[in-house]
């Protein structure tokens, strides 16, 4: 039987939402392996000078717990 275990992450990208969610998910993959899951929860920028400096994503991420 599997355990499955999450955690949140949030990512950012000064080009799009899209890139700050990779960024997120390909910084998680340095660390974690058997990812079963990534679920968008929120997304906002942060704004300087009227104008949008970084997007941001926050997501769920879903990992199969490994065993020994």
């Amino acid at each position: 039987m599997n355990v499955i275990k999450s955690i949140e992450l949030v990512g950012s990208s000064s080009e799009s939402f899209e890139e700050a969610v990779k960024h997120a998910i390909n910084e998680a993959k340095k660390t974690l392996r058997n990812i079963r899951r990534v679920e968008v929860m929120d997304f906002e920028v942060l704004m300087e000078n009227d104008e949008i400096s970084l997007y941001q994503a926050r997501i769920k991420l879903f990992f199969e717990v490994e065993r020994s």
